[in-house]
């Protein structure tokens, strides 16, 4: 690096990291991605939290990736790795040892000792899982994969969500382990690939193959126009959709007819969409109003303590957002259950006509958010 004040650690600081010009920014920047913010020494690459807004936490025990397709060119992850991390990555010895692979922060590499970190966390949250990487690319071992999922089966108080552009691969790696999945994959392993544009579809027949509770797609960075009507007409075949516009230095921009078309087509299907975010300079340059409004949909899930979408009002009361025709309201049930040796509330999505009878728990406009707005047997409980 060059340029910019020294830090205490003689590091010299990079006034223009990621596209981000102030301080402010590159910490913005850092939770945004699930990246502890001490720089240097950011080894672990997770985060309790994460300023994404559909997850709570990050869990990397694979870093490093290679492109694939155009909605690869500006991936956050390899510009991280090669600017912030390379002393970090490059002290580990990636899974294929060349000389130009050591050399390459962004080769993928295992870290073993990461698979404690889930059962680490008491509290159930929602864990976007290799943030910085791709669970499923061919250069992980098929028995590391076997041992992350072993990991999410064993901590089934969060809901994991696998986030990836091989979802070929997925299909292939649950056949072939059926006694991991004898059911598929359970209702608190969510599995999702990314859809950029039209011409990358054909991942989602793969993601389809996947025996899953909950399947879902991530339209981001949204490049292109993307029609998903004949993906969405089979009830239970995709329940969630994400859709974002790119961040970063050279980020293109995103049509809001491309947004407005995906939200549309959800709706008429009736599968919950979230909209992350427009894009720009920075992840939050432009905001995340589409049309006027927050679009925070979530599927149905089992979820503890933490009922809220982030921006909501409280993670004991309802949250709303409403898309026009629905007022749709994470509402905690007072289901509670048991997975993975800890106690959980059950969060549901729930869709009632507007104007239409409210749940006997939610509070009035203006109230106060606290727990007491709850009857007894339905406030949540902690273990």
């Amino acid at each position: 690096m060059t340029g910019g004040s020294p830090t205490p650690t003689g590091r010299p600081r990079d006034p223009g990291i990621l596209g981000c010009r102030t301080k402010a920014e590159v910490l913005r920047f850092h939770l945004v991605h699930g990246i502890p913010r001490s720089y240097p020494g950011m080894g672990a690459i997770l985060s309790e939290r994460t300023a994404i807004e559909w997850t709570d936490a990050t869990w990397n025990p694979t870093t490093g990736c290679t492109r694939v397709s155009d909605g690869c060119d500006h991936c956050y992850a390899e510009r991280l790795s090669r600017r912030l991390l390379a002393a970090t990555y490059c002290a580990q010895l990636p899974v294929v040892n060349t000389e130009a692979n050591r050399a390459n922060p962004f080769a993928v590499r295992t870290w073993p000792d990461r698979l404690e970190i889930p059962g680490s966390w008491r509290r159930p949250r929602r864990v976007f899982v290799n943030s910085m990487s791709d669970l499923f690319h061919r250069d992980v071992p098929e028995e590391f994969v076997r041992r992350c999922f072993q990991v999410m089966l064993g901590i089934g108080r969060h809901v994991y969500q696998v986030l990836t552009k091989r979802p070929g691969r997925a299909a292939r790696f649950v056949e072939r382990h059926r006694d991991l999945f004898p059911k598929g994959l359970p209702p608190h392993v969510w599995i999702g690939t990314s859809v950029e544009r039209q011409s990358v579809d054909y991942r989602i027949h793969h993601l389809l193959a996947v025996p899953a509770s909950v399947r879902f797609l991530s339209c981001e960075p949204l490049i292109g126009a993307l029609d998903l009507s004949s993906f969405l007409t089979h009830r239970r075949a995709i329940h969630w959709v994400i859709v974002g516009g790119e961040s970063g230095p050279g980020a293109r921009p995103l049509d809001p007819q491309w947004a407005r078309l995906v939200r549309d087509q959800c709706h008429a299907r009736q599968v919950p969409f979230f909209f992350k975010q427009w894009g720009g300079r920075t992840p939050k340059a432009g905001g995340r109003e589409l049309d006027g409004q927050d679009w925070n949909e979530l599927p149905a899930s089992r979820l503890s303590r933490t009922a809220n979408i982030k921006g909501g009002d409280s993670t004991t009361s309802p949250t709303r957002c409403s898309n026009g025709r629905h007022d749709v309201r994470v509402r905690m049930s007072s289901a509670v259950g048991r997975s993975g040796g800890s106690g959980y509330v059950d969060e549901r999505l729930e869709r009632w006509p507007v104007g239409g009878r409210l749940a006997r728990h939610e509070r009035s406009p203006g109230t106060p958010p606290t727990q007491s707005h709850l009857p007894g047997r339905d406030r949540p409980r902690y273990v």
